[in-house]
């Protein structure tokens, strides 16, 4: 039977610095733990106060090709499922993008 290893201030505090720009698979990588379980401890370190979710922005921005595709006639249905399957995207962008490929 595998005992879990109890997480140290330093791999704590790894997760709290690489956390708003790095994936968790990668954070994973450098601890030599699993992802899941680094997400787990992200969860309670948010619930401690010491990481803020909201900061997470390790998606890329926007490009051209993004908004062609958003615009170019797909629909807003189309839109809002490519924009769920993208969490972490600025909603307020798509919200526009849907609004004036209707008009």
């Amino acid at each position: 039977m595998t005992v879990a290893r109890r997480f140290t201030p330093a791999e704590d505090q790894l997760i709290v610095d690489a956390y708003p720009t790095t994936m968790l698979k990668d954070i994973a990588a450098r601890l030599g733990r699993c992802w899941t379980v680094v997400q787990v401890r992200v969860q309670r370190l948010a619930r401690e106060g010491r990481l803020d979710p909201r900061q997470r922005c390790h998606n890329p921005p926007w490009t051209a090709a993004d908004d062609d595709y958003l615009v170019g006639g797909i629909g807003q249905e189309a839109s809002m499922c490519y924009h769920i399957n993208q969490q972490g995207r600025d909603r307020c962008k798509l919200r526009l993008l849907a609004t004036s490929s209707r008009t």
